[in-house]
């Protein structure tokens, strides 16, 4: 569940980046593309289970952060209209851990009691 507010977070500080970076288009895919792949490398490590005992919480945390940061700024700057192909080379790195944080987080909150 804390990675999934982690991922809410990063959404809303998302969303601020991608203000501060609206006079650079550039510089926002690049971002986006970056946190994108720190976050999806280091999502699937941990659901691979090799650093899991070591990442502990504020590794979860740094995934929904950098997933969610780089999402907002990939989508904001698609929806600008800006269609090139980094954009969506990141969405593709950013989209999947937020996505599976939205269902996780559905399931946890309809899913039966522990």
């Amino acid at each position: 569940m804390q990675m999934t507010v982690a991922m809410l977070v990063g959404l809303l500080v998302g969303g601020a980046v991608f203000f501060a970076t609206r006079r650079h288009p550039t510089a926002a895919a690049y971002t986006a593309l970056t946190l994108g792949v720190l976050g999806s490398a280091l999502f699937i490590t941990t659901i691979n289970g090799w650093f899991l005992p070591d990442l502990g919480r504020f590794g979860m945390i740094g995934i929904g952060l950098l997933s969610g940061i780089a999402t907002t700024l990939a989508v904001g700057c698609l929806v600008r209209g800006e269609r090139k192909p980094i954009n969506w080379v990141a969405l593709a790195f950013a989209a999947p851990p937020v996505l599976f944080l939205i269902v996780f987080g559905i399931a946890e909150l309809l899913g039966p009691s522990h």
